[in-house]
């Protein structure tokens, strides 16, 4: 174990920043939920604060009932039952507990509207925060986007989340408890002022000792999140390598980092266990002794018994709420790490530029790139680029790596936005509502032919297409007969990332999906260097036959693939080179 060799003052100070920092994190999560709930927190706050007064109400028809059974009854109470009719004690305790009955049932019946309300309320709390984060991702700059660990994005999606919703159930019942408390403790008040307000205070002290760990708690949740997200990073690298991993016998690495990530999350878990364990020993040990030293007060002071016998009551109901409030307060702060990470992503991931300017598509023109600059952090970049694409040319984009290929045709699809200099197709600048509406003319086919585990139809996206128009994408790309041979033609499922096909099929398929978007740039990013030279081949014929033929870039590093094309761009030390092949 580690000493902390800090002097007392100054772990003193460092728990009070803690503790407040927390709170702050507290206070930031309870005003997210209840902006996710809206007006229905109105409604969902009268239901609790109906249940806790209904909760009340009933403890105090029990000193009457209590009064009755055990010295016939308190005067005041037994007279007014007299008025209306009731002389007898039989007649009395009858309408009593047919009163108190009646309360409990109607509590019943709002308890049940309260709970499914609040669960309500946590399921779309979860599902916001899950949609914003997609928004967020959708609305972000693409130069932030491809800075993003997927590690990290898969673990705020899935073990965060799921940390994010029992942190927001954790809070109702705090609240709830907290409420029913409150009630509890005020009819103990009138009960037995000085013995009830003893117990209360004890309660309080209780509290501020929790509320002073809770930094440490928060700690030991913020060391969880880095935990999973560890995990992630190991498993991702896991499946990625898994296969050069079984063919060279290195599968040890994996598993031995896998492995390694697993334990911290354990450890971390049992160290909050041990925490929460011991708060609740103590607190346990606490609630039986203010118990004892209640009733032999009581003994001493005389109490009544039906007040003795209501308060005790009153005491042993409170216990509960007290020890949920103890577990949620604990279970909230070890939970809000996980809120804070997907916060931090929209800090992460600002919004790309506010396109306030009516969607509108530029006019059909060349694509003008006048000295154009773009850096990414690090990199020497692209420096006063000066081109001009015609409209249907096709376009080979040729260099080494790190040269700026990548970037050059993010630049050209609207992805980026230059440092420097101008875009413009057909006259209109590439910004505002162009931007957004050039990217809608855009047919984008990267290396790894992306599919998604459904099928085939569903990844061409191709539902309601006409059949004609599915049969002639299908025929130029080659991939008829991909789907020909498939057992289920278009209804084949292609399985996860396209696994049940080849690379050559996934491209095919891919190219396909992008010309049924009847695109005016179409991009091929090594998007035929899993085809062979003679498929390849007949693929880039039919593109180039396409009547209207769209504006075609090619990035490659195959001669093959570049042989159709009609103008050049060479990229080196962030300048380019634009000529007409031989």
């Amino acid at each position: 174990m580690t000493l902390d060799a800090r002097p007392p003052s100054a772990r003193v100070d460092a728990m009070k920043d803690g503790s407040m920092t927390s709170l702050a994190a507290l206070a930031r999560f309870a005003r997210a939920l209840l902006a996710s709930a809206g007006p229905r927190a109105r409604t969902a706050a009268a239901l609790v604060a109906a249940g806790a007064v209904l909760e009340g109400v009933g403890l105090v028809v029990l000193v009457p009932i209590l009064a009755l059974i055990v010295s016939g009854g308190n005067e005041a109470v037994r007279a007014a039952l007299a008025g209306v009719g009731l002389s007898s004690q039989s007649g009395q305790l009858a309408l009593l507990l047919a009163a108190f009955v009646a309360l409990m049932a109607l509590r019943s019946l709002v308890l049940h509207a309260r709970d499914v309300t609040l669960a309500d309320l946590q399921a779309r709390f979860v599902e916001d925060l899950r949609i914003r984060a997609i928004d967020t991702l959708a609305a972000a700059r693409w130069s932030d986007l491809a800075r993003l660990q997927h590690a990290r994005l898969t673990s705020l999606l899935a073990a965060d989340m799921q940390r994010v919703a029992a942190s927001a159930q954790y809070l109702v019942q705090g609240t709830v408890a907290a409420l029913m408390l409150l009630v509890q403790a005020a009819i103990a008040l009138w009960l037995a002022p000085v013995l009830a307000g003893g117990v209360l205070l004890l309660m309080a002290a209780a509290g501020v000792l929790l509320l002073a760990r809770a930094g440490r708690t928060r700690d030991l949740g913020g060391r969880l999140v880095a935990a999973n997200l560890s995990l992630m990073q190991g498993a991702g690298s896991l499946l990625g390598g898994l296969k050069a991993a079984l063919a060279e016998g290195d599968t040890d690495r994996f598993t031995q980092s896998f492995a390694a990530a697993q334990r911290g999350i354990r450890d971390h878990q049992v160290a909050f266990a041990r925490a929460s364990s011991a708060s609740r020993t103590g607190f346990a040990f606490a609630a039986a002794a203010a118990a004892a030293l209640v009733i032999a007060a009581a003994v001493l002071l005389a109490v009544p018994a039906p007040a003795l016998l209501t308060l005790v009551v009153v005491l042993a109901r409170m216990n509960p709420p007290a020890q949920v409030i103890q577990a949620s307060l604990q279970n909230l702060f070890f939970g809000l790490p996980s809120f804070e990470s997907v916060r931090a992503l929209g800090d992460d991931l600002p919004t790309a530029e506010t396109e306030s300017a009516p969607v509108r598509t530029p006019p059909a023109g060349p694509i003008v790139l006048d000295h154009v600059s773009f850096a990414h952090p690090g990199s020497a970049g692209l420096r006063a680029l000066s081109v001009t694409l015609a409209p249907g040319a096709i376009v080979g984009i040729v260099g080494a790596s790190g040269a700026g290929k990548t970037t050059l045709v993010d630049l050209i699809a609207g992805l980026l936005l230059p440092q420097s200099g101008v875009i413009t197709v057909g006259g209109v600048q590439l910004t505002g509502g162009a931007r957004a509406g050039w990217r809608s003319q855009i047919g984008y086919v990267p290396q790894d032919g992306y599919l998604f585990h459904g099928t085939v139809r569903d990844n061409l996206a191709a539902a309601g297409c006409p059949p004609d128009v599915l049969a002639d994408a299908l025929a130029t790309t080659g991939a008829d007969a991909v789907v020909a041979a498939l057992p289920a033609g278009l209804d084949t499922l292609v399985g996860d990332r396209g696994s049940r096909l080849s690379g050559g099929e996934r491209q095919r398929l891919a190219i396909t999906r992008a010309l049924l978007r009847r695109p005016r740039l179409l991009i091929l990013d090594e998007a035929t260097n899993a085809i062979d030279v003679a498929g390849e081949a007949a693929v880039l014929d039919a593109l180039a036959a396409l009547v209207p033929r769209p504006t075609i870039l090619i990035v490659a590093h195959r001669r093959e693939s570049l042989s159709r094309c009609d103008q050049m761009l060479a990229l080196a030390d962030g300048s380019v080179t634009s000529y007409i092949p031989s």
